[in-house]
């Protein structure tokens, strides 16, 4: 969605995503750049395995969307829900945990790069998942935060090294939303990374938000 209006929308099927590439995997819509999603529902589960040997790869998984990206625009998501469970549980057979930014919400996945972003009136009630008990990581893996939440996964600018620099500061603005579904993130537990296991963030409404002051 790139500027216009989705609307009365429902989403009854499963989908499920396996690919060793960056995961934009949404009930309704993948990514949306600009406009107004209200009114839709999402009625199918979302179950993501990520297989990727060389890692570094970016995340968005939510129940209407997937990513929401879109410098300089405002971006509405009103009267929405997500009615089934969301999975993400990657699959790696290598020391890397296998993503670089990610987000994982019941409404939305990944917020970044927007003038401001409005959520009003959406409704989770699906179980929202992160889990990679099996995953060792040696070396280079999980130096960016792993959020999780009911409605938003995690909402800030992401500049390729940092995800919560005070810079990377977004308008966010989030009423009448409710979340009934488990949260549940259980990142990389067998570590030798310094940074690995200090940054899984994990909220009812959201993982990881960075406001403006």
């Amino acid at each position: 969605n790139a500027g216009g209006k989705i609307s009365g929308c429902t989403n009854e099927m499963t989908i499920s995503f396996d690919k060793a590439d960056h995961a934009y995997v949404a009930g309704i819509v993948k990514k949306m750049t600009g406009g107004t999603i209200e009114s839709c529902v999402n009625n199918g589960s979302i179950n993501v395995k990520l297989g990727n040997e060389n890692g570094k790869k970016n995340v968005g998984i939510g129940g209407i969307v997937g990513q929401i990206d879109g410098a300089g625009n405002t971006m509405l998501v009103k009267d929405c829900t997500n009615k089934q469970a969301i999975t993400f549980a990657p699959v790696i057979a290598t020391t890397d945990d296998g993503s670089s930014a990610c987000g994982v919400g019941g409404i939305a996945g990944w917020l970044r790069r927007a003038e401001s972003f409005t959520f009003e009136n959406c409704d989770n009630e699906g179980n929202v998942t992160y889990s990679a008990e099996n995953i060792t990581s040696e070396t280079g893996a999980a130096t960016y935060p792993i959020c999780v939440g009911g409605i938003i996964g995690v909402g800030s600018n992401y500049n390729g090294n940092v995800i919560d620099d005070v810079a990377n500061g977004i308008n966010i603005n989030i009423s009448g939303c409710d979340n009934k579904g488990t949260v549940y993130n259980c990142g990389v537990v067998n570590t030798t990374n310094k940074a690995s296991g200090k940054r899984a963030f994990t909220g009812g409404l959201a993982g990881f938000l960075l406001g403006q002051a």
